[in-house]
């Protein structure tokens, strides 16, 4: 019975590949976004490219009454500096992209926080104007409360090194556009130009502490990676366990000894078990 019920098993699990293949072909992150405003849109769209799990950032423009173009609104910031206009005008944002699958909201605000200097008034160093202003706009009240939350953690850590009161416009994001093509990935295509964004050098607390609960996380399983020609996802049936500390011998036959390795699902980040040749044996452990 034991070399049949062997046999069996690995004909199912053959069979569930192209399956797990479908489903891979359709597998997407998920992803969510946030606009935030820091200053000059170029280096803003450097500094948060650079964050762990962030997938896209885009420069634009946000939150303001009047047409959102480059020239637009620089025309519009020389006519509320003469004082003949009441118009808002546009902030220079990002909007930053994020896996969720591989950090969350807190970890990129705390990117925009620690990247630029919150405490100034319509401005990030020589960048002078309200299209310059630092700015969280949200999509829905998680993100706002999230928004609150952090620029209060940040302002008690900005108080103890003697800096001002923090600035930031939180809103909800009323209006966004997509700024010119050649402001997109603008200090990729020119290493040397400008970049007046420069943070306040105060970490935001208990940054290191979140950094290692979230790398002690297990990971998904990404299935586009798999060979499927050469690798197994092993499936334990709740009635196979014996118990908490059991495992499970898997005998496969000579002829099914080409493939490399098997994936425990029971394993954090789903560890890949070296393969065992010649028809040795090879078991997935199941939890402690």
């Amino acid at each position: 019975m034991k070399p049949r019920f062997h046999i069996i098993l690995i004909a199912t699990i053959l069979a569930l590949i192209p399956f797990y293949q479908s489903v891979a072909v359709n597998q997407s992150p998920q992803t969510k976004s946030i606009v935030l405003g820091m200053g000059c849109f170029w280096g803003a769209e450097k500094r948060m490219s650079a964050l762990p799990g962030v997938i896209d950032v885009e420069s634009g423009y946000a939150n303001g009454d009047i047409e959102a173009s480059y020239r637009s609104v620089l025309k519009h910031e020389s006519l509320i500096k003469l004082g003949l206009t009441s118009k808002r005008n546009h902030a220079e944002v990002v909007k930053v992209t994020f896996d969720t699958h591989k950090t969350d909201l807190e970890s990129v605000l705390i990117g925009f926080w620690e990247n630029h200097d919150p405490t100034q008034v319509d401005r990030q160093g020589n960048d002078i104007g309200t299209n310059y202003r630092s700015a969280i706009y949200t999509h829905n009240k998680m993100q706002m409360d999230t928004a609150i939350k952090t620029r209060d953690i940040y302002q008690q850590a900005l108080l103890e090194k003697d800096y001002g009161n923090i600035t930031t416009e939180i809103a909800t994001l009323a209006n966004y556009t997509s700024a010119e093509t050649y402001h997109q990935d603008y200090l990729k295509k020119n290493p040397d130009g400008y970049c007046g964004l420069g943070g306040t050098g105060i970490e935001y607390p208990d940054k290191k502490q979140k950094m290692m609960k979230e790398s002690s996380m297990p990971t998904q399983l990404d299935v586009t990676t798999l060979n499927h020609s050469r690798q197994l996802i092993v499936f334990e049936s709740q009635a196979s366990l014996r118990s908490r500390d059991a495992f499970w011998d898997i005998r496969v036959p000579q002829k099914h000894s080409t493939f490399d390795s098997l994936l425990c699902p029971d394993r954090p980040a789903y560890v890949t078990i070296p393969y065992c040749t010649n028809a040795a044996s090879c078991w997935c452990t199941t939890p402690s």
